[in-house]
């Protein structure tokens, strides 16, 4: 689809990038577009000008931090399109994206007058105490379990060869491992699987969070396990593989590589530092990994807490080891996140929230 002549549809969302390496892409734009078109909304993206002739009844403009996406935004709403600006990340801490507070005052400017719509109410809770968008603008659309499916289905949505390809890469590089033992890969004993972005300037997460779980990996270490991590930065992760406390091993990501690499593994773990920066993000890291079968050891983030039951948010060296030699432990909690995620991220939930979003942004624009 052209950047430069978009139809006209009922919801036009703008975008930083066609990359979908970029989770606020796939996540925040991508899949909130397949639901809308299972609800029989039409959609279309863009990442450049919309021409003036483009009037979609909603514009949604997902991550506007630079200059151009908020200027279209506000371009948007002087036309009298009903405008939505959607946020993934809290942006108020200090020296988010190394420019002290830019970022977040253009941000102020870009949402006055308008609907948020953020993942976590966490993040509403951040962004309704730093700008002047009242509470009930602030609306919660969760990151839903993110499959092979809506993958295919993203690739169509960007309409780019180059981008089916990139959605498609990592699981053909490691198909030929389906069917294989473990043994017969030179894997041997549990494994625990890590993957996410390497980290940032701003705030300290990303590989670094592993660090924070040092004994419960020495731990896991004596039960002969081994930790593969699935990041962006394999330079990063090799100055830090030497002070792991385990065997650890490195793989490239790529949007769909996690698929592949979760049935291969025993145990999920998700660590984080629960600074300004941290504390708010969406759980969409557990619930890919719960949706595939896999049990996840996580901090008790605000967002995580909803999946009390289903995830283990205690000491991790004490899940781990549940997960590893308790099999009534392991399927209680997958139940129970089978539930949850039915409940509240699924498909069925993502449509009822944008649909939730439609009505607010053309009744009150």
């Amino acid at each position: 689809m052209s950047d430069l002549e978009p139809p006209a549809r009922d919801v036009l969302f703008r975008i930083a990038s066609r990359d979908s390496r970029l989770a606020s892409v796939r996540y925040r734009a991508l899949i909130p577009a397949c639901a809308l078109e299972d609800d029989r909304y039409t959609t279309a993206l863009c990442s450049e000008a919309a021409p003036s002739s483009v009037h979609p009844r909603v514009a949604i403009g997902v991550k506007p931090l630079r200059g151009s996406d908020a200027a279209w935004v506000t371009r948007m709403r002087a036309r009298g399109v009903p405008t939505v600006v959607d946020i993934c990340d809290n942006i108020f801490v200090a020296g988010y994206g190394g420019n002290g507070s830019t970022i977040a005052d253009g941000f102020r400017n870009t949402v006055r007058g308008g609907l948020v719509t953020v993942p976590t109410d966490a993040l509403k809770t951040v962004v309704r105490d730093n700008t002047d968008v009242p509470n009930e603008r602030i609306m919660v659309v969760p990151d839903i379990v993110e499959d092979a499916t809506l993958l295919r289905r993203q690739a169509r949505m960007l309409g780019s060869r180059k981008e089916s390809m990139l959605l498609s890469r990592g699981w053909n590089k490691l198909q030929p491992w389906a069917g294989r033992s473990m043994r017969a890969l030179g894997m041997r004993g549990p494994v625990l699987l890590w993957f996410g972005n390497h980290g940032a300037n701003h705030a300290n997460f990303g590989l670094e969070d592993l660090a924070l779980w040092e004994d419960a990996l020495l731990d896991a270490s004596l039960l002969g396990a081994q930790l593969w991590v699935v990041s962006n930065h394999q330079e990063r992760f090799q100055a830090m593989q030497r002070l792991l406390p385990i065997r650890s091993r490195y793989f490239e990501w790529s949007p769909d590589r996690v698929d592949t690499l979760l049935p291969l593994s025993d145990v999920c773990l998700v660590p984080n530092r629960l600074d300004d920066f941290s504390r708010s993000k969406s759980p969409n890291r557990a619930l890919k990994a719960l949706a595939a079968g896999v049990p996840v050891v996580a901090t008790p983030t605000p967002a995580m807490l909803g999946l009390q039951g289903a995830a283990w948010l205690g000491d991790p060296a004490t899940g781990i080891r549940a997960y590893l030699q308790d099999s009534g432990v392991r399927a209680s909690h997958l139940a129970c996140a089978r539930r949850c995620i039915d409940q509240d991220f699924s498909m069925r939930a993502l449509r009822n929230a944008m649909s939730g979003v439609m009505r607010e942004a053309l009744a009150h624009g």
